[in-house]
């Protein structure tokens, strides 16, 4: 007969193997990788000078195959934190390794030392991690572009490693859009004025040297072999959709128009800023900028929609506060409650903001101004919707 107690050595069993697993990956692997991880300097051996192929030694190929076993909520993050700083310093020592004249093996290999960690490290942490060293090397390498007036001799190298930089996924929107914006279509705008300036051209010429880089920019290339999925397609995509590209296009078709009725003055009128004037520095910052501040009307816009929607709630709410009138602080405190998030006073130090008092949306410090609520990110306050609020909390 069989045993009712058969299934309990497996049990047992399971559970050993559980603790001798835990036992071996927390005092052994892990204190080990961690040591390895922090003791690791890029040196020679991490990459070939000819190829610029990464060689067995990058972390990633001792790292990675850990992982699965190292999902704990102690190890992984820990692990991670020295992970991106080692990678600031690969990213370093590859550009120092590859200097001019190696521009696009220097970006294969920063790009082949990144890709790995895709999925394990969130997609802003990489990219900020090529903003801060690959968008520098690629703006200098895009600054010495010599543009041809004949599309047949043009060296379309460096527009392919741009592009290819950012269908990696590593490159940010931002970065790649000011990298065209203040290098190359400035030289490029210059070289159209100066050309028809000169009298001496054919028309045609120009209008096909305008047609060959406008195709190159806004369309992809009919061998989609070049094209890896979405990720390049998103490249050509964005340009056309930018209005500071299409404003440097445009303003060439007025050059090239201007020219065709012989207008001087209108020619003289479209000159474009000089090359010392534009940069992918002045570019990125005026972006930014305007990122910035599109950002806050929005969330204002946002903000705005929601307190008009919740005016029916203050009523509702005030209803079944027997009659009383509701405050928007009772509002904020009834939506967290429907959420099942804690709305509570902030007690001691930091309780207040400009006189207000500043109260915990679950763990999220947030205070109350005119029917906004303010929320602390990162260090600033700044204008929250309460489902944002609500997501914030429960993540």
């Amino acid at each position: 007969l069989e045993s009712p107690y058969g299934s309990l050595p497996t049990e047992r069993s399971n559970d050993l193997i559980t603790v001798v697993r835990n036992t071996v990956m927390y005092d052994v692997i892990f204190p080990k990788l961690s040591r390895c991880l922090s003791q690791f300097k890029p040196s020679s051996s991490l990459v070939d000078a000819a190829t610029g192929e990464l060689q067995a030694i990058s972390p990633h190929s001792w790292i990675l195959p850990w992982l699965p076993h190292l999902d704990y909520k102690s190890m992984l993050p820990n692990l991670l934190t020295d992970i991106r700083r080692k990678l600031r310093g690969i990213l370093a020592f590859l550009s120092r390794a590859f200097g001019a004249g190696r521009d696009e093996i220097c970006f294969e290999s920063s790009v082949k030392a990144l890709a790995p960690w895709f999925g394990i490290l969130d997609e802003r942490s990489l990219q900020s991690l090529a903003s801060d060293v690959i968008t520098p090397r690629l703006g200098r390498y895009l600054s010495r572009l010599q543009i041809s007036k004949s599309p047949e001799e043009q060296d379309w190298q460096i527009i392919d490693t741009l592009i290819q930089v950012h269908g990696s996924g590593l490159l940010p929107n931002r970065d790649f859009l000011s990298l065209l914006e203040g290098e190359v279509l400035p030289s490029w705008a210059e070289l159209i004025h100066s050309w028809l300036s000169s009298k001496d051209y054919h028309l045609l010429s120009v209008a096909e040297f305008y047609a060959a880089w406008k195709f190159k920019l806004f369309m992809p290339p009919a061998d989609r072999k070049m094209v890896s999925f979405d990720r390049k397609v998103k490249s050509w995509t964005l340009v056309r959709q930018d209005p500071m590209i299409c404003r440097h296009f445009y303003a060439g078709l007025r050059m090239i128009d201007a020219a065709a009725r012989s207008d001087t003055d209108a020619l003289e009128d479209l000159t474009p800023p000089g090359r010392e004037e534009s940069n992918y520095h002045s570019a990125l910052a005026r972006r930014t900028k305007e990122d910035r501040l599109r950002e806050e009307a929005e969330m204002r816009a946002k903000v705005a929609a929601e307190q008009s929607s919740l005016g029916d709630h203050t009523g509702a709410f005030s209803s079944h506060r027997g009659g009383g009138t509701a405050s928007f602080r009772d509002v904020v405190e009834d939506f967290a409650r429907q959420n099942d998030i804690e709305f509570t006073p902030r007690m001691g130090a930091n309780s207040t903001r400009d006189g207000k008092q500043v109260f915990l949306f679950g763990s999220i410090p947030v205070y109350i101004d005119n029917n906004v609520v303010f929320a602390m990110r990162g260090s600033a306050w700044q204008p929250t919707s309460l489902e944002d609020l609500v997501l914030a909390a429960s993540s």
